[in-house]
């Protein structure tokens, strides 16, 4: 598998609410190793159970 590296203010992705949109940037150098598929599906954890699921 292989990691997206990153610098830092790199973009990471883009989240969209009803009204607006952001972008989510890095910020540190890094390598992204895994992405959280739970969250493509119910993104809504990231507003219940950040700690723990999101």
């Amino acid at each position: 598998m292989l990691a997206m590296r990153s610098e830092s203010n790199t973009a990471l992705c883009k989240v969209s609410t009803a009204i607006d949109s952001y972008i989510v940037r890095c910020c540190v150098k890094g390598s992204l190793l895994e992405v959280n598929e739970r969250l493509i599906k119910q993104p809504q954890l990231l507003n219940s159970s950040a700690d723990r699921e999101g």
